[in-house]
């Protein structure tokens, strides 16, 4: 059924923002594409900070530091042309979520790095319709003449969510991070196993791997032999295990599996794009080894981001796993389930959340390859093609009609009242 969502005040708009990107943002600048009146996605990067220095901005989109005018107008033609590759996209509001305040002015900070955004989209050929700040005191629009010292009061915000409306009623609960609001770091959203859970995982994991060097014990019948010669089926049979109902077993099987770089990427695949995609990278893996031309180059490609977009149903029952995997496994073996974390992340356009476990990732490997690459990938920006192959007919379009914001002053009186 198409769930249309109509807000008729700018207050309105920003409490479905949340709900449009999938998370609460946080330092962060939201520009929300239209297809006339029809939201069709939400692009977000990390909100620049003000600073006087000018210069070019550091690697990828946000830079670290307080950046200038140039830097600041760098990024912002950046991500305007991001939103060029969305398909019949022809308005934006962008939207910056900051920790800054009004305190006792009725500007809203970030006005350079907006001016800027405008500018570009305007030159690209967008309408703007809005252009909002939420900041930790107030909100405004900066396209308003009479923001009122602090800006317009936030509970017009939290006033205006319409709960009922949407799939989960409280809304999303997480930041772009992962990390539940309200606390004081980002992170995956599972409590870690028990000390002995691990050792048994662990001692799973090793007598895996003895079996892969010994030909007699890969002739001997056992769960461990059963659980590693239907890999394939026990990869896809736990995408719909309930969480916590995964067997030690099959877990260790899982977790030793991943650390062979071939065998990880076979998983990863066959996670994000079917079981058709798994054999087809099984195959490619093959005929590598037998050093043929050329193999390997489908894959690749794929987890470059080339190619038809994933399945998000699937993605998101593999992040699931591998969080309950990530829980569960020894220290040592972590690493390659976090970087399949980051890279289903990025995959989903959740870059900044992916680079949160690529962090976690690396902290226990500095060396390990794949997430140094797709360190590098997220730090210059790079996102996958389908990221930007937004369906003309969304499933559920979120409809908003245009406010010049007039009627804001009302609403702020109604607030105090």
């Amino acid at each position: 059924m198409t769930t249309i969502i109509t807000a008729h005040e700018p207050h309105e708009f920003l409490a479905i923002v949340p709900e449009l990107a999938g998370f609460r943002p946080v330092q962060s600048m939201v520009l929300v594409a239209f297809r006339g009146s029809r939201s069709c996605g939400a692009l977000r990067v990390d909100l620049p900070p003000d600073g006087p220095p000018d210069g070019p901005p550091s690697e990828g989109l946000a830079p670290d530091g307080p950046v200038g005018a140039d830097a600041q107008n760098a990024v912002a033609s950046s991500l305007v042309g991001m939103l060029c590759k969305i398909p019949e996209v022809d308005a934006v509001v962008p939207v910056a979520y900051t920790a800054a305040r009004f305190g006792a002015g009725s500007i809203p900070p970030h006005g350079e790095f907006v001016n800027a955004l405008i500018f570009h989209a305007e030159q690209s050929g967008f309408l703007v319709r809005d252009a909002l700040c939420v900041a930790a005191d107030g909100w405004a629009s900066y396209f308003d003449t009479a923001v009122p010292r602090g800006g317009r009061a936030l509970a017009l915000i939290a006033a205006a969510r319409q709960p009922a409306t949407l799939d989960d009623q409280r809304g999303p609960r997480s930041d772009q991070h992962g990390g539940l609001v309200g606390q004081h770091g980002p992170g995956p959203e599972r409590a870690p196993a028990n000390r002995a859970t691990k050792q048994q995982i662990g001692k799973l994991i090793a007598r895996f791997r003895a079996m892969a060097v010994d030909p007699v014990a890969l002739g001997e019948p056992s769960a461990e032999l059963e659980a590693l010669l239907d890999l394939p089926g026990i990869a896809e049979t736990s995408l719909d295990a309930p969480a916590g109902e995964l067997s030690m077993l099959h877990a260790a099987a899982l977790l030793f599996t991943m650390q062979s770089a071939p065998s990880r990427d076979v998983l990863l695949l066959q996670w994000a794009f079917g079981a058709a995609a798994g054999v087809v990278a099984e195959l490619e893996n093959e005929r590598f080894v037998a050093g043929e031309p050329g193999a390997g180059a489908q894959s690749a490609r794929l987890l470059w981001g080339e190619g038809p977009r994933p399945d998000p149903k699937r993605i998101e029952a593999a992040i699931a796993l591998l969080l309950e995997l990530v829980a569960r496994a020894p220290r040592n073996c972590k690493p390659p389930a976090l970087t399949m974390l980051a890279w289903l992340n990025w995959a989903l356009g959740r870059s900044s959340r992916g680079g949160v476990f690529l962090e976690m990732a690396l902290a226990i490997n500095p060396d390990y390859g794949l997430a140094g690459l797709l360190d590098s990938m997220l730090r210059a920006g790079h996102l996958p093609e389908w990221a930007f192959a937004v369906p003309l007919e969304q499933p559920t379009p979120r409809q908003v009609r245009r406010s010049d914001g007039r009627n804001a002053r009302r609403a702020d009186r109604r607030a105090a009242r």
